[in-house]
């Protein structure tokens, strides 16, 4: 019979080491900001070696897209009140609550900078954030489509792109804030403009 007893130990040790790599990643860019947080920063936070992060994500970038995406978690901003309003407002306010009690901001912010400059962090951005997130907001305005709280018609990716770019932009500027009023009135402004 063969012992899986130093597999299991190792797994373990890697569950750990990824954890603890996520975690630092996580306290590096609160302290230092996206363009401060480097590989060796991290490594040395983590207590493990650069060559252990290299081995599973292949840039900074990767590493931090994965880090948002745990924090930014996508089932705690899946809502579904029955009112395409309700919905809109809950899931936008959630967004901006992680916005505002952990370095998510900090992170897309950076990410978006550096898409600018980098074709394949531009790529990576947009298939791991704009692609596979784009339903949460589409399905929102759907719902509200197929119970009749918005047009038949109505233009459901030019909407999500809108709601997109407005929050971007103020996450880029830092000069309004992102919170609960503000998530309400992009609310009434779509639902105004998508109305029937």
């Amino acid at each position: 019979m063969v012992s899986h007893g130093p597999v299991l130990t190792h797994a373990r040790r890697s569950v750990r080491a990824h954890e603890a790599i996520l975690e630092a990643a996580v306290a590096v860019v609160g302290q230092h900001g996206y363009i401060g947080a480097t590989i060796e920063a991290i490594a040395a936070t983590a207590g493990t070696g650069k060559q252990t992060i290299y081995r599973w994500w292949p840039n900074k970038s990767a590493l931090f897209l994965e880090v948002y995406a745990a924090l930014a978690n996508e089932a705690e901003l899946t809502v579904n009140t029955g009112s395409v309003r309700d919905d809109l407002q809950a899931m936008l306010s959630r967004l901006f609550g992680v916005y505002a009690r952990t370095e998510a901001a900090i992170i897309l912010a950076g990410l978006i900078s550096e898409a600018q400059s980098k074709t394949d962090v531009a790529d990576a951005l947009y298939v791991s954030l704009v692609e596979r997130r784009r339903h949460l907001l589409g399905e929102i305005l759907s719902r509200g489509a197929e119970r009749g709280e918005l047009a038949s018609d109505a233009d459901i990716d030019l909407a999500v792109d809108m709601i997109s770019g407005i929050i971007w932009f103020r996450l880029l500027l830092h000069r309004d804030p992102l919170d609960a009023r503000f998530a309400g009135r992009i609310a009434d402004f779509i639902l105004r403009g998508l109305s029937a």
